[in-house]
């Protein structure tokens, strides 16, 4: 009452100032409160990628030398000696009917390289 005298302003219009600087307040409260949360949730979004990515890495590389030993135990029972490939300890096996170069961790076939 004393302030809307002071003012000259309504007691109404006194109290609709002081809840609107409340509800302010409070929005400002929220909207710190989220940009924390959306930091936090950010930094831990980065830190579980590159972790499912270590972890596909090592997959993919114990899929590769399982393959590769496993490949050589066929190839050395199913190919002729005179044909026989040796396949050394990277992800590139050749395939000899065809000259081409079979990459186990892209899953595709490319050219030979040439020296």
């Amino acid at each position: 009452m004393k302030l809307s005298r002071e003012l000259g302003l309504q007691p109404r219009q006194i109290v609709i100032w002081f809840q609107y600087r409340r509800a302010e307040w409070k929005a400002r409260q929220l909207e710190r409160l989220y940009d924390t949360l959306k930091h936090d949730y950010d930094v831990i979004s980065r830190e579980k990628q590159k972790l499912q990515d270590e972890a596909t890495r090592e997959q993919v590389v114990s899929t590769v030398d399982t393959k590769i030993s496993g490949e050589e135990t066929v190839e050395s029972t199913s190919v002729p000696s005179s044909n026989k490939t040796t396949v050394a300890a990277s992800p590139h096996v050749p395939i000899p009917e065809c000259n081409y170069v079979f990459n186990l961790l892209t899953g595709g076939a490319k050219l030979p390289s040439y020296p």
